[in-house]
């Protein structure tokens, strides 16, 4: 071995530094490897089926039939037997007037009647005895006429008595206000102690058994009312539960101050569930002018007007954008006119992340409805 010269020195702090710099520079001076990795992506199967639109309108139920609930005569309100909410029934009675005076024009018309019968039955005996008295030749045949004359005009008068009684005592029974159908009290117009007039409304019936809904169609969407054309309708307070409705009327001309039209849309098939003034959702179906392919919103690479979709090719595993027409959109899907083929493999998320080109692999596959 060599022996160390004694001038020799160990190396400084700085230059072993240098060294251990130097080798792990050289280490580090191969060049990065980078591989290719796929893009995961879902995707979602296009299928063309035929273009129904479906709108949806906010209504309220309300009754086909509400009707106010006057007396037919006048008179002194005396007892309301119903509040707004009260469920009657056809012929229950919900209001009387004071029946003091109706009571006595009818007993003053059976008097009357009394008296006119009375008045009969005398000429009909003095007709008799005129009969008998002129076999006999004691009477002249002109009184004899005069007391058939007599008799005739008794008839009239017991026919005309009998008559003014009847109205005498449908007038008493007017005085008790009775439902003309089965329903619910919607509205009370009237206390007791108020003087009313004949036709004056003291409550509103509604009809239970006959319910539709209301909605405003703004003048853009009037083509989607048609004339007994067939809706679905749920509830706000019951967003699963469904009724079936058909289009019953449709307003000739818009609106004044909405510029809407309405439309009231039957119910076929209610239930206890169903109570007036609640919000309902309408929702109208009608068919487009061609099929169309639903795809997710998520699927669109908008840009301006243009609107393209991202096309898995299931031979390379690449993505390719096409351009496409686009109908219009319908809650979470849009509706895709031309541009792509039946069965196409659409990218559904991430569309604004690929490259023309690009490898991908698919993680989940959803086919469209």
């Amino acid at each position: 071995m060599k022996p160390i010269s004694r001038f020799a020195r160990p190396l400084s702090c700085h230059a072993c530094g240098f060294l251990l710099l130097s080798s792990l520079t050289a280490g580090c001076s191969k060049p990065e490897t980078f591989t290719d990795t796929a893009r995961y992506v879902r995707v979602s199967v296009a299928h063309y089926q035929p273009a129904v639109i479906a709108t949806h309108y906010s209504g309220e139920v309300r009754a086909r039939y509400e009707s106010p609930l006057a007396f037919r005569v006048g008179g002194k309100l005396e007892q309301r037997r119903v509040d707004v909410g009260a469920v009657v029934k056809r012929g229950d009675v919900l209001a009387t007037l004071d029946p003091i005076d109706y009571r006595l024009n009818e007993a003053e018309a059976s008097a009357q009647l009394a008296a006119a019968r009375a008045e009969l039955s005398q000429a009909q005996r003095d007709l008799h005895h005129s009969e008998v008295l002129l076999e006999k030749k004691l009477y002249s045949e002109a009184g004899y006429e005069q007391r058939q004359d007599s008799l005739r005009a008794a008839e009239a008068r017991v026919a005309q008595m009998q008559s003014a009684l009847g109205l005498n005592t449908r007038q008493t029974a007017y005085s008790e206000l009775r439902a003309d159908q089965s329903g619910v009290v919607t509205a009370v117009e009237a206390e007791a102690g108020q003087v009313l007039t004949a036709g004056q409304a003291v409550v509103r019936v509604a009809r239970t058994d006959q319910i539709e809904i209301l909605i405003n169609v703004p003048e853009g969407q009037r083509a989607d009312l048609r004339q007994g054309g067939e809706a679905r309708v749920s509830l706000w307070a019951y967003p699963g539960h469904f009724y079936s409705g058909r289009i019953r009327e449709i307003a000739p001309s818009a609106d004044a101050q909405t510029r809407t039209f309405s439309a009231k849309i039957s119910v076929t098939n209610p239930d206890e569930l169903l109570h007036f003034g609640m919000t309902a959702t309408v929702e109208l179906i009608r068919n487009g002018s061609g099929p169309w392919a639903d795809v997710p919103l998520t699927a669109l690479d908008k840009s301006g007007d243009s609107a393209a979709l991202w096309i898995v090719d299931p031979v390379s595993g690449t993505v390719q954008k096409k351009p496409v027409q686009l109908d219009n959109f319908d809650g979470t899907l849009a509706h895709i006119r031309s541009g792509i083929a039946e069965g196409d493999r659409v990218v559904s998320a991430g569309v604004h992340k690929l490259l023309q080109g690009e490898k991908v692999q698919v993680v989940s596959e959803v086919e469209s409805k």
